[in-house]
Order: C-alpha cells, then sequence, then structure tokens
C-alpha cells in the first residue's frame, strides 16, 4: 500500500510524523482485530501495526464519546506528542490520524438505506517489545540489578526535564505508562492527561491512579509542574524497594547486601541512599517543597562524595545478616498437578548468630511446609520440605506467595519454643519477611526450580505481587472508581469436575439445561447486549436478560435447526434496538401503550426461553450437544394447558417482535425526538453520606418544647394521672420526626417505653403485640382481649411512655387505648396522625391537647435547603441567579421538610442550568393541595433518577407500610432479580449497597437503624407519602402489585406482595386460578395456607416468606426443588418464635440459588445434596430452634459461601468441620453448640474444636465477622488450646470477633494483632491481664467482658488514661467482683457504659475515677445488680429456692441503699446522662444472635425502680 511508503521513512528519520490515512492503519492491524490487540485503557485501546518489510509499529484507537474523550482533548495530546518528539526517553510519535466518514446502514425489515456518521481518532508510535516498567518491578532480592534500575531512574528523568522544556505537565506518569525498550532505556508515553504549562489549572473531574497522583490535585484538581515530580517520586520508591511505602534505608540497603552478596561499593551506597532522599524530598505534600527536575538528575549524576568513605560504610554492612533463600521462586508444572509436588526450599545462615524462621502459607490448603518454624544454626544450612497436594486438572493454575519471615537471636533465646506471634514486629526487634514465589508452568519443574541469581519473574506472579503492594499502597486504584477494594467479595467462576458429577444425576432426573444467569456467574453474552446493561429494569423489563440469553442460543452448541436460529437472529437484532431505544422513547407523550407492550413482550420472551432451557435433554450420545424435546413445551394459554412445537413457539416469537418493531416505523418515532434531560442523573455528593442526627434537625426545637409543655398543663387534672398528647399534620410536616425527638428526650423518665407504628390499614392484634414485644414480652397465641389484658397487668403499676405512630382511623384506636391503664404514675403517651377528628379522639375529644404541625418557617426552610446541598447553613448559593432560583424553589416547596429535602438532594453538586430547569418544572406544576403538591415535588426527584435506582426503588414497594426492611435482605433480593450487574471490580451485593447508599443520599429512602460504630446503616424505612407515590408508578408501570384487599388485581402479575389476612383466601386463589400469578418472578408472602400454591409456579426468583407462626406450625417447603429459577429464599416468622420447617430431601435443581435464609427455623439438617449449589453465597438458619444444624456433607464444595450462620460443630462430622477450611470466600461465619454437648465424649469433641481451629485459620485471612453462640452456659465451648495459638494471621481484617460462649482462662495474648477489631466480645475467669492486651487495639470500639460468674474471683483492673481504648464507645463490663479504677482521660470517646455489679455492694466496691470519664459524651449508663443463688441472704436458709426468689424480689430493704449509692456515685459527675438501676435475679450468657449488642442477655429486672430507671425496654 502506498502509505506505507511514508510511514517507513517516518520510521526512518526521514520525514515528520504525517496525517495517515485511515485504510493505511486498517491494513496493517488487519482492520483492528483482536489478535492484534496489545493493550487496552478506559480511553483506547493499542494495537500491533506491521509493515510490508516487517517493521512493527503501535497503533492507539481511541474511544471517542462524552464519557473518554473529546476533540479537543484529542488535539491537547497531538500537540504534546508533536512538542515532546525525538527524545530517547519519550516514545517516538509517527503520525495521526483524524477521520470522519459515512457507513450505510439498512434496518430490519426496511428497504431505506440510512448514512450513519463515523469518527475515528487514531495516533501511531514505535513499538516498544520489552513491555512496560510495572511488569518489571520487583523487590530489592529478585528482578533487574540495581545499575539498571538505577539507570532507568535517570532516563525518566532526563524524559521528565525534556517535557518541562517543552512546557509540558503529563499529569499521569506512573510505571505503566513508561515503556522500556529491549536495552532497558526507559521511554514515556500515554499523553492522554497532558496540559501545557501556561500556569496552574484546575480542572472538575479528575483522572489516574492512587499513589502517583499529587495531593494538589487529587483533592483540589490543581496542576502544576511539581505535579509530575510527586509521580515520580513515587516510581523512584517503587524501583528501589518494590513497594510503594516510605522505606526504612538501612533495612533496605541492608536487602541489597544480601541481593549482592558482598558489601555495598561507596557508588552504590550513595546511589540507593540519594534515590531515597530525593524520592521523600519529591513526595512533600507542599509542591513548593519539591525539587525540580534538575536539581533531581543533578543530584543522581553529580560525583561521588568524599564525605563519606568506605571505611564509615562498611562496618554496618560487612556482615549478611539476612537468612539466605533459595530458590525464591517455585515452578510448577501444569500437566503434573493431579499429582502430589514437593521440593526442598535451602536455607542459608553465614552469620555467627542464630536466625529463627517462619513461614506464612498461602490460606488455600493445598501447601503444606515442614518445618514451617524453627532455627537455623550459625554457618549452616538447613532444608525446609515443601509439599504441594494433588489438585483436579481442570482448576485454574494460581500463582501463589509464602512469606518466609526471619530473625537474629540473641544467646538467650536460643532454646525457646518458638510460635507465630513472636515474629510480630517490635521496637529494637529485626524481623524480615521475603516472598516466595510459587507459579505454575507447561513444562515440567526443574530440579531446582528457580534460584535467586534468575532476574526475570513470569508475569503472573508480578501481578499477584503487584496486587499485595497496590492493598499495603494507601489505596492505589482509579478515581473514577473510588470504590473500596477492602469489603469486595470475591467469587469463584469454576466447579470443579466432582461437583459436576455430584448433580448430573440430579439433571438428567429432571431433563433439563440450567439456564445460566445474567447477573452475577457466568459471562454475560454481547452478540445483541452493550455494555453496562443490566438484567431487568423497571423501563425495559427483562430485555438485558433475554437478549443474553439469546445469543447464548445462537452461539452455543444447542442443536436447534439453522431456520430457527436465523429466526432468533432475526428478531434479536430488532429487539437490541428496541432495547438501546427505549429508556428514551419512554419519555415521549403518547407512547406509553407501545413501551408497555415491548416491556411485557420481555418478559414474555424471556420466559419462553427459560422453558425451553429448562426442558432440554442432555444428549446420551456425549456429542456435547443440547437437543429440545420433541414433544414441545407446555404453556398456559386461555387458562388451558397446551404443548406447542419449539419450531412454532420460536416464529411466534419473530411475529409479535416484528409487529412490535414495524408499529415503531409506522408512526415515525425515534430517539431523535427525545431532548436530553439536564438532570438525568443521580447527584452523589460526599457531605449526604453522612446520616442526619437529632442535633442537625432543623427547627426542632420550638415544637419539641411546646409539645413537652403540653404534657405538664393540668387543666384541672392532676399531673400524676395519664395524659394523651396527638401530632396532627399533613404527610411530610414531621410528625413522626417530632415524636421520636420528644421520645429520645424524655425516655429516660420512665420505666416502660415503646414506639410503634399503626399505617393505614391497622392490624389492632399486631399493634398490641409489637408495644408487648417492645415492652420485653413476647406472646404469640393470644387473641386480642388477651393481648390486652397482659398490657394493662404489665403496666398498671409502672409509668409509661407509649408513641403510637401513624393513625388513621378512630375505630382502631379504641381497643389500643384500653390496654393503657390510667395509673397515677404520670404516664404519657403521644399519637400522630394527619386526620383531626382522629386526633380528637384520641385525646377524648379535648382539642388542647392536640399539637397541630406547622409549616417551616422561611428563613429555617432555607437553613434545611442549604444544608443539604452545601453541608452548611452558612454558605450560600454561588450567583445572584441561584439565590434567585432557590427563593423561587422554596416558595413552591411551601414550608415541607420532605419536599425540600428531596428537591434539594435532586440539586446538590449540579450546575445552574439544572436549577433553572427544576424551578420551571415545578412552576409548571398544577394546583391542588399541599400533599398532591408534595407528590409532585417527590415525583420531580423520582423522575430524574436513574434507571437501576428507579428499579431498585420501585422494588421497596413489596414491604408494608411503616416496615422496616433489613439492607441485606433487600441488597439480595436486588441481585436475584437482576436489578444490579457486577462491573468487574464490585462483586454484585457490594454494587447494590452502593445503589442502596445513593437512595438514603436521595432521601428516597430514610436510614432505620444505624451501626453506632462504624455509622453503617443496616435498615431503611421508606416515608408513606413517597411509598403511594412508588406504589402508583409501580401499579402502572405492572412491576409490583401488592394485594392488600383494597382492590382486585387483573392481569399479568410479575411480581406480589400479600399484605392482608383474607380468612378465606378466596381473592388470592381467584387470581391463582386465572393464572394471572403463573409467571410470578417475586412473592413476598405472609400466609402460611398459600404457601403450596406459590411453589408451582416455575418462574419464581424470590421467594420471601413472612409468616405468622407458633412452634405448633409447619412449613412445608418440600415443592420448592421445582422452582428452577430460584435465587433468593427466606423464612422468617413474623415474631421470634420457633416452628417447624420441611425441606426436600434434595434441591440439587436449584443450581441458581444463591441466599437460603431459614430464621428461627426448627431443623436439624439441610437437605442431602445442598453442596451441589455452585453459586450459594449466604446460607443461614439464625436462632435455630435446635440449638444449630449440621454441617452438610461435602460442605468444601459451597466455594461461594460468604456467609454462614447457625451451624453447630457438635452435631457435624469432623470431616464437614475441616471442610469449612476450604471455604476462602467465607466473611461472616456464626458457630453455635447445642446443649446435647455434655453427652459427647471429651475425645470426640477435642477432635471437633481441634478442626474448628484448623478451618478458622485457614479462613482468618478473609473472614470479617466470627461469632460462637450457644443457649446455655453448661453448654460452653472449651477451646482451651486456642489460647497460646492463634486462629488469625499477624495481618488479618476480622472486624467482629464473639468469644462469649468459649471457655477461656484469661484473655489470649493474640487478640492485641487483631488491628482492624472494632467489636470483641468475650468470657473469662480471669480479668487483669485482658485489659491490658485489648487496650492497644486502635479500632475497638465495642468491647463486652464478661467473668464465669461460679469462678469469678476478686481482682482490681486499672484503665489507664493515654494511648488506651482510644476508640472505644460502648463497654460492657459483666465481672461483679473486679473493681475498676478509671485515670484521668481514660476513654475519651465512651458513651455507653454498661456494668454489672454485686448484690454486697459497698463504697469500697464503687468504680474509682468516674468523674475522669468525659462528661457529655458519656450519654447512657446501665448498672445492673446481680442476685444469685449463693448470695446470702437473711432467712433464706429457711426457704426453697422459688421461696428465696420471692423473698429476694420483695426485699426492697436490701435494694434502696444500693441504689442510692451507686446514684451519688455517678449522678453528680453525669448529670446530663441516661443512668438507669436495675436488680437481676438471674442472668446467662445467650447466642450471637441479637444485633443489638452481639448477645442476647436474659434477665428478670425489679419492677420497683426509680423514675431514672431505664430497662431499655425499647431494644431488649
Amino acid at each position: 500500500m502506498r502509505g506505507e511508503t511514508v510511514l517507513e521513512r517516518i520510521l526512518e528519520g526521514d520525514e515528520e510524523p504525517k496525517d495517515l490515512p485511515l485504510a493505511l492503519l486498517q491494513h496493517i492491524t488487519n482492520d483492528f482485530c483482536e489478535e492484534r490487540k496489545i493493550g487496552q485503557g478506559g480511553f483506547g485501546d493499542v494495537y500491533k501495526g506491521v509493515l510490508r518489510n516487517g517493521l512493527v509499529v503501535a497503533v492507539k484507537r481511541i474511544h471517542i464519546n462524552v464519557d473518554t474523550v473529546d476533540d479537543k482533548l484529542f488535539r491537547r495530546e497531538f500537540n504534546s506528542l508533536w512538542k515532546a518528539n525525538n527524545h530517547q526517553n519519550v516514545v517516538r510519535f509517527l503520525g495521526f490520524c483524524s477521520n470522519s466518514y459515512q457507513t450505510r446502514i439498512q434496518e430490519a425489515g426496511s428497504e431505506e438505506i440510512k448514512l450513519a456518521n463515523v469518527r475515528e481518532r487514531l495516533l501511531c508510535f514505535e513499538y516498544i517489545s520489552n513491555g512496560s516498567l510495572d511488569k518489571h518491578i520487583t523487590d530489592e532480592l529478585r528482578g533487574l540489578e540495581w545499575e539498571t534500575r538505577y539507570g532507568i531512574i535517570i532516563g525518566i528523568c532526563n524524559g521528565l526535564c525534556h517535557l518541562k522544556e517543552k512546557n509540558i505537565i503529563h499529569m499521569d506518569l506512573k510505571p505503566a505508562n513508561i515503556l522500556l525498550d529491549d536495552h532497558m532505556v526507559p521511554k514515556i508515553t500515554d499523553f492522554g492527561l497532558s496540559r501545557p504549562n501556561e500556569s496552574s489549572h484546575t480542572i472538575g473531574q479528575r483522572f489516574g491512579t492512587r499513589g502517583y497522583l499529587a495531593p494538589e490535585y487529587e483533592n483540589a484538581g490543581k496542576t502544576l509542574v511539581k505535579s509530575d515530580i510527586y509521580s515520580l517520586g513515587a516510581i523512584i520508591i517503587e524501583l528501589v524497594t518494590g513497594c510503594m511505602g516510605a522505606p526504612d534505608k538501612i533495612n533496605v540497603l541492608r536487602r541489597w547486601r544480601h541481593r549482592w552478596s558482598k558489601p555495598p561499593t561507596l557508588l552504590q551506597y550513595q546511589q540507593v541512599t540519594r534515590c531515597i532522599d530525593i524520592a521523600a524530598r519529591c513526595r512533600q505534600q507542599e509542591p513548593g517543597l519539591r525539587p525540580s527536575i534538575s536539581e533531581i538528575i543533578s543530584s543522581l549524576i553529580g560525583p561521588e562524595s568524599t564525605d563519606v568513605h568506605t571505611g564509615q560504610v562498611s562496618p554496618y554492612f560487612d556482615e549478611d545478616d539476612m537468612l539466605g533463600i533459595k530458590p525464591l521462586e517455585l515452578q510448577l508444572s501444569s500437566e503434573l498437578k493431579e499429582e502430589i509436588s514437593c521440593f526442598t526450599v535451602e536455607l542459608t545462615n553465614d552469620t555467627r548468630s542464630c536466625i529463627a524462621f517462619n513461614i506464612q502459607l498461602p490460606s488455600r490448603q493445598q501447601y503444606s511446609a515442614q518445618p514451617d518454624i524453627g532455627i537455623v544454626q550459625p554457618q549452616s544450612k538447613y532444608g525446609v520440605k515443601i509439599t504441594v497436594q494433588a489438585r483436579d486438572a481442570h482448576e485454574y493454575d494460581h500463582a501463589d506467595e509464602f512469606i518466609m519471615q526471619s530473625m537474629k537471636l540473641s544467646d538467650g533465646l536460643r532454646d525457646m519454643v518458638f510460635t507465630e506471634s513472636m515474629f510480630h514486629e517490635e521496637a529494637g526487634k529485626v524481623v524480615d519477611e521475603v516472598n516466595l514465589m510459587v507459579v505454575y508452568a507447561p513444562t515440567k519443574p526443574q530440579e531446582n526450580c528457580k534460584s535467586r541469581e534468575d532476574t526475570n519473574t513470569p508475569e503472573e506472579v508480578l501481578e499477584v505481587r503487584k496486587s499485595r503492594i497496590v492493598d499495603s499502597a494507601s489505596g492505589k486504584g482509579k478515581l473514577v472508581s473510588n470504590e473500596n477494594a477492602e469489603t469486595s467479595l470475591v467469587r469463584h467462576k469454576d466447579i470443579n469436575s466432582s461437583t459436576r458429577e455430584h448433580y448430573t444425576e440430579q439433571t438428567e432426573r429432571y431433563k433439563f439445561y440450567q439456564p445460566r444467569s445474567f447477573s452475577c456467574h457466568y459471562p454475560t453474552n454481547t452478540t445483541y447486549l452493550g455494555k453496562g446493561s443490566r438484567a431487568v429494569d423497571v423501563a425495559r423489563g427483562a430485555m438485558g436478560s433475554l437478549l443474553d440469553k439469546l445469543g447464548k442460543l445462537v452461539k452455543e452448541d444447542y442443536n436447534l435447526e439453522r431456520s430457527m436460529k436465523r429466526d432468533i437472529e432475526s428478531f434479536s437484532e430488532d429487539l437490541a434496538k428496541i432495547h438501546k431505544d427505549l429508556p428514551k422513547l419512554e419519555k415521549l407523550d403518547g407512547l406509553k401503550i407501545w413501551v408497555d407492550e415491548v416491556r411485557e413482550l420481555s418478559y414474555n420472551i424471556e420466559d419462553m426461553v427459560d422453558s425451553f432451557l429448562l426442558h432440554v435433554e442432555l444428549d446420551s450420545s456425549s456429542s456435547g450437544f443440547r437437543e429440545f424435546p420433541r414433544e414441545g413445551l407446555k404453556f398456559l394459554e386461555n387458562d388451558m394447558i397446551t404443548h406447542r412445537p419449539i419450531g412454532d413457539v420460536i416464529r411466534d416469537i419473530k411475529n409479535h417482535v416484528q409487529a412490535v418493531a414495524d408499529r415503531q416505523k409506522k408512526y415515525n418515532f425515534s430517539v431523535n425526538d427525545v431532548i436530553a434531560d439536564p438532570t438525568a442523573k443521580a447527584p452523589i455528593d460526599p457531605r449526604m453520606a453522612k446520616y442526619i442526627n437529632k442535633k442537625q434537625l432543623v427547627g426542632i426545637e420550638a415544637p419539641t418544647d411546646e409539645l413537652i409543655r403540653l404534657f405538664g398543663e393540668d387543666g384541672g387534672v392532676s399531673k400524676q394521672e395519664l395524659k394523651i398528647v396527638s401530632i396532627v399534620g399533613l404527610g411530610g410536616l414531621g410528625k413522626t420526626t417530632l415524636a421520636r425527638a420528644v421520645y429520645d428526650k424524655l425516655k429516660a423518665q420512665y420505666h416502660c417505653r415503646a414506639f410503634v407504628s399503626v399505617g393505614q390499614n391497622p392490624d389492632v392484634k399486631k399493634v398490641l403485640m409489637n408495644i408487648l414485644f417492645a415492652l420485653g414480652k413476647k406472646f404469640n397465641d393470644l387473641d386480642v382481649l388477651q393481648l390486652i389484658e397482659e398490657l394493662q397487668k404489665l403496666l398498671e403499676d409502672r409509668r409509661y411512655f407509649i408513641v403510637i405512630d401513624d393513625i388513621w382511623d378512630s375505630e382502631a384506636w379504641d381497643p389500643i387505648q384500653s390496654a393503657f391503664p390510667e395509673n397515677s404514675l404520670g404516664s404519657r403517651v403521644i399519637t400522630t396522625t394527619r386526620i383531626h377528628p382522629v386526633a380528637l379522639a384520641t385525646c377524648s375529644a379535648k382539642s388542647k391537647f392536640v399539637y397541630r404541625m406547622k409549616s417551616l418557617s422561611p428563613e429555617d426552610s432555607r437553613r434545611l435547603f442549604l444544608r443539604r446541598i452545601f453541608g452548611s447553613e452558612e454558605a450560600s448559593p454561588d450567583t445572584p441567579r441561584e439565590e434567585e432560583i432557590s427563593v423561587d424553589i422554596l416558595k413552591k416547596c411551601g414550608g415541607m421538610p420532605l419536599a425540600i429535602i428531596s428537591i434539594a438532594s435532586l440539586l446538590a453538586g449540579e450546575p445552574a442550568s439544572t436549577w433553572d430547569y427544576v424551578r420551571k418544572t415545578m412552576g409548571a406544576m398544577t394546583d391542588g393541595d399541599d400533599v398532591e403538591k408534595m407528590k409532585q415535588i417527590l415525583d420531580l426527584s423520582y423522575i430524574h433518577l436513574p434507571d437501576h435506582l428507579k428499579t431498585c426503588l420501585l422494588y421497596v414497594c413489596m414491604y408494608p407500610e411503616d416496615r422496616e426492611i433489613d439492607k441485606f435482605d433487600l441488597l439480595r433480593q436486588w441481585v436475584a432479580e437482576g436489578f444490579v450487574i457486577t462491573n468487574g471490580r464490585l462483586d454484585a451485593v457490594d454494587l447494590a449497597e452502593k445503589y442502596f447508599k445513593e437512595l438514603i443520599n436521595m432521601c428516597m429512602l430514610e436510614p432505620g437503624k444505624i451501626d453506632d460504630y462504624n455509622n453503617e446503616v443496616l435498615s431503611c424505612r421508606v416515608h408513606d407519602i413517597i411509598l403511594d407515590l412508588m406504589r402508583s408508578k409501580s401499579s402502572k408501570e405492572n412491576f409490583i402489585h401488592v394485594i392488600d384487599g383494597s382492590k382486585d388485581e387483573t392481569g399479568q402479575i410479575r411480581r406480589v406482595a400479600f399484605h392482608y389476612n383474607d380468612k378465606e383466601d378466596t381473592g388470592i386463589s381467584g387470581s391463582i386460578n386465572k393464572g394471572s400469578l403463573s409467571h410470578v418472578r417475586s412473592v413476598l408472602l405472609r400466609r402460611t395456607s398459600l404457601v403450596p400454591r406459590f411453589q408451582e409456579f416455575q418462574y419464581v426468583r424470590v421467594l420471601h416468606l413472612e409468616l405468622e407462626l407458633s412452634s405448633m406450625d409447619l412449613v412445608d417447603l418440600t415443592g420448592i426443588n421445582r422452582l428452577f429459577l430460584l435465587r433468593y429464599l427466606k423464612v422468617a416468622p413474623l415474631r421470634p418464635f420457633g416452628y417447624s420447617l420441611k425441606l426436600p430431601n434434595k434441591i440439587g435443581g436449584l443450581q441458581q440459588l444463591e441466599t437460603m435464609d431459614l430464621d428461627y427455623a426448627s431443623l436439624e439438617k439441610y437437605p442431602s445434596d445442598i453442596a451441589s449449589l455452585p453459586w450459594l453465597s449466604h446460607l443461614s438458619s439464625r436462632a435455630n430452634a435446635e440449638g444449630g444444624i449440621a454441617l452438610p456433607d461435602r460442605i468444601d464444595r459451597l466455594t461461594s459461601l460468604c456467609t454462614l450462620e447457625g451451624v453447630c460443630i457438635y452435631r457435624s462430622s469432623v470431616e464437614n468441620i475441616k471442610g469449612l477450611g476450604k471455604l476462602t470466600n467465607l466473611r461472616k461465619l456464626a458457630i453455635c453448640s447445642a446443649k446435647f454437648r455434655q453427652t459427647m465424649e471429651e475425645e470426640e469433641e477435642i477432635m471437633r474444636v481441634d478442626a474448628l481451629h484448623s478451618s478458622i485459620c485457614m479462613l482468618a485471612s478473609n473472614l470479617r465477622i466470627l461469632t460462637f453462640g450457644i443457649s446455655s452456659e453448661v453448654s460452653m465451648l472449651d477451646v482451651g488450646c486456642w489460647s497460646s495459638s492463634s486462629p488469625f494471621p499477624q495481618v488479618s481484617h476480622i472486624r467482629e470477633l464473639n468469644l462469649l460462649c468459649c471457655e477461656f482462662e484469661k484473655c489470649p495474648e493474640w487478640i492485641g494483632q487483631l488491628h482492624h477489631l472494632y467489636k470483641f466480645l468475650i468470657s473469662v475467669k480471669e480479668v487483669a491481664d485482658g485489659f491490658s492486651i485489648v487496650a492497644r487495639l486502635p479500632s475497638l470500639a465495642y468491647f463486652k467482658l464478661v467473668t464465669f460468674v461460679k469462678e469469678e474471683k476478686e481482682e482490681s483492673v486499672v484503665i489507664p488514661g493515654r494511648g488506651a481504648f482510644q476508640a472505644l464507645k460502648h463497654l460492657i463490663f459483666h465481672c461483679e467482683k473486679v473493681s475498676l479504677t478509671f485515670e484521668e482521660g481514660a476513654m475519651p470517646k465512651l458513651e455507653k457504659l454498661d456494668m454489672q455489679l454485686r448484690w454486697d455492694m459497698t463504697c469500697e466496691f464503687l468504680p474509682v475515677g468516674i468523674d475522669h470519664l468525659q462528661a457529655g459524651t458519656l450519654k447512657e449508663i446501665w448498672l445492673r445488680v446481680h442476685w444469685h443463688p449463693s448470695c446470702p441472704v437473711e432467712g433464706s436458709q429457711d426457704f426453697d429456692d422459688d421461696v428465696c426468689s420471692a423473698k429476694c424480689n420483695d426485699n426492697c430493704e436490701h435494694k434502696e441503699p444500693v441504689r442510692r449509692l451507686l446514684e451519688g456515685a455517678f449522678k453528680p459527675h453525669h448529670h446530663t446522662a441516661d443512668i438507669s438501676i436495675s436488680f437481676v435475679d438471674y442472668c446467662y450468657v445467650g447466642d450471637e444472635f441479637d444485633e443489638e449488642d452481639g448477645d442476647n442477655e436474659l434477665t428478670s429486672t425489679d419492677s420497683s425502680t426509680s423514675d431514672e430507671e431505664d430497662g431499655d425496654n425499647e431494644s431488649d
């Protein structure tokens, strides 16, 4: 081709870079084929171009769109390349191509030819064959020699100096953007983010890689010449040490001295120290303190210093004091992986001291080292045998690494027995760590594997090592993703052959082929799909999932006739175009009918395709093809079951799709008619990530004080008589918020308190049970009258404060009110309602006790608006224009807080054009009452949510009004439905949590329960006005149907929630019989009698059963083994009572199941083949009525498990307990031991405990939450061997650890190394040492310490005031015979203190230094005086136990002096804290399933308590 001659002349240097023809670049890259692709990034792909004479060039094809590079950025990169060209340390620029052309396109079914514009932007460079620098970076002990590294550093500096001379700031300098030629000469490349050095620039969106970005750019967007200097410093450190952290200069020189096998020369010494010093100066936070590039070069190439001579350098480095290790890399053969392989690693000690070593093996069980810890004597060698277990031939070849720790020993330590904990870094102790690499190669292993002298490390090993470096380099990652890598969950993508064999029999019996899941576990087929498509959303229905499956039908080995494949290809192309256009077309007026038709068509077609796949027979010839049944498929049509041949079904689908596409063409509507929406994205403002506390509420102080004054007004009524106050006002004015504020302010003054909701469809029995439950009582089988009687008995002699929220009907109020006895103890009740007559009815027609909610004043409205947008009331709009717009918007909001918050959340971070658009939209709203205006404003916020957030938000319609929704339930349901697609960086559940936070930030969801210790939202609620709006939209979109008795449901139902109690179930049965529910995908069911009916619907993905159950009830789920598409199963009682559950014997057909959550079920074992479910991620049986479920056989195959709760080790075999160790994805493990443990032989128990310890050791590196729970003290787990042997590695990420149910003499020392631990519970016999160990934990926010009552001894503990418990917020100290002393400054952040005190309390046993605890910070104090049968009580010898207990309860003379003593000790120093004093008759440690404290403490408290007592009835 003619153009090749020009390119050859440019390569030879005879011509300057040229505008190269597009045809030439297409020709030399073989039309940009995948085989020629040599690299890719966020802004483009790089291809190898081969010229006719064999010369090779690199061609960068840039992605041109609004999200990557526009023409302006392309020109900027071109200009930088042109100016920087012709320098040996800058990649050589050969030419460019900026081409636009038109191509013909013809739409399916149309003869009309159209032209489409295509833009191509390409750059051509010299080809560098040695790859980028990041592939060559290693630590000091391997890889590139020092001289090569030093030369690379100088070369990079020279290249950077050249860029400075050309007035270019690179802005993306990092090892990946530095290429190395055959002579290891570095060449700077990738100028996509470069900028001209005209002055300091401030830009908006930032791109780059953390760790290399200068702080002024990362934090403020400023681009300076010194920004590249910062990046250079990071690269220098990486080249010298292999990692990016601040290095210890002496230790780096020690390691290089070991590499050189001789003392460093003066030149080597100076070069290493210069590089480290220069890098430190380059990485100064203040740009002005960084050196210039010319200073750096002068320092690097300057003469040897005469200030230091060899005699001063050598003494420290004369002796190589490191342990020699050979080889540093074990190269194993992939061909021999099914065999056991053994290798010897030779350890050499050339020093005059003993050196101890410790080998940390990978968490995977396939490796062992013998010995893994030991001592190498001076001037000797030592062999360590490494054994690699046989593996499945199909298992992926992982590159792994061992960590070899070593340290020199003093004479006194030589004969000690060493443990892993002794290798922890401490002051004055040097512990060396060397990585041993393990790689798999296609050849047989060499005899000696690979020695230290080898300099080339395989790329795969480097990638493993680099990932470790990234983790330790303070969050190196793309700024645009901004995701927390630590929380992402890694799932295996392979199923081993044994698992496949295990469920082959099941598969053949049902004669189906499992449809592959779009959302999580299989690669998406992109034949008809674009990037970023979701399986299901509200705008496009199931179109994404459908197109994925159609692509697989066409491309994979299904034995379809060619005509069938052609039909599928034909209508798939039409569907793909509709899928792309549908989100925009739905915004056009008049198209709703067509859009609804398309959406429903997508669901119907996917159901048909699933029917295909569910009936595919396995070909007995094992040819690899899958055949469809000849008799055809079953379909429900016109209330009759029919059989239809597959070919007819495919043609029928084709005709339906063609008809839909033809209507689009006939009416000539297209995406060109859609005007871009200026607010079409959800702003995520980081200021909103912190959830509002009560101090941040605007305008709440005055209403709170006014409402409290109403409590005090007598009006002829004694202040001690029961008083009921009602809050009335429109929805969205903040009635519940006000009631909650008053409740929180006054609750400490009342013995009993509760806060419950009623809702629009009141269930009086449910309300009464909720009140009793909040007061610590549980009843299940009582009717309304019996519940009222129980409440009256409970409250008759107590001072109570109860809030009844959201009452709609005075008839519902009458039975509720009758439960409140009119005692003379100053009890109070608050009700909230939107209806004034209802408010009067609750107050016995006394209007003076009705508080009318008022709208916010203009001043408070503005304060709330500014706080939500800017994070501060002092902030203001940037321009007078925005100020004017904000005034108009606030007028339209009318002082309604919900409307103001919704609009402010929409506008946060948006430009003035969006503000103006929102104002105009609000101005066009129709007049109506305030509620209607509120809905229109909320609708505006909803309309401008992204489609994925709309879909997730609408799904909350499944839940009843006023329901607190568990976050993890919601996230897993979103994933199971296909609303969330993993993006490669985040696991699907983690991405769903990101969506959840966005909806919280947008105020579409309200935070419910929040973890006080890490600020994590654990549940959410939906405001009833938002819920009404969402249900209205959901019904119109046929997305979710709520059956609550208010109306009949017709048509095809996709998702359904049953919220009402129809005794006859007639309405539901009618819908089922009509077939309306035959294609249902998600079910939330509250009727036990209907459970069997919903096991007949084969398209169910989510089955959530919330049932009214008692211990006598049986839930029969034996039919779920036919729900082959089921991904999520949860069964939970509405009240925490046990019930009987029956599962099928086998569930191997549920190959898509991800979550099985069985709360409070009486179940001893799981189905026998549960281990064959490859994607089961969450398996839970919390509060199991049988004391825990046995681990299933072959549990080691459940490699996708992230959560495992409620398993009993005493029911489980030793083999299965050991199998736990292979579940390397496990993040949460909750273990319980049943009460029958006492019948087990001691030897059997020891075997199980040892196996459990071994498994936890293998899981510990990834485990985040570990809890042990039991049902009584007699079943405590004997883990004495764990006291000295830590199951956790030195660097562990465990965050919650509950050891309350384990027997420890004292707190193990290894607890002190768990630096990420923020929640810790333990029971011990000796306390003192435990406090000093735990006090060092830097993240600990919650600490519970309990002693065994029978074995507790007298102790004294001093809590120091400096450096200890710096993060602790909640201390539970149940050690009644231990005296505490708080020094000044102790526990500075403590907010909650819970202490258990002795019965014979006197002044000498009071805690000392109570005044040293931070007053004002400490908000809640619980003091529990503990009595048990061993306590001496006067006269008790003459009574049996029951009578003695009664005597103690009635003997107030013993209690009042103790109460006065405690009040006098605590109140003067903490008068603002809620102080609760209770007398506990009995107490025992419970299980781990309580979500508030991590343990349940069953107590019987004295009923005669002071006004200040706070029994925390609301949460117990």
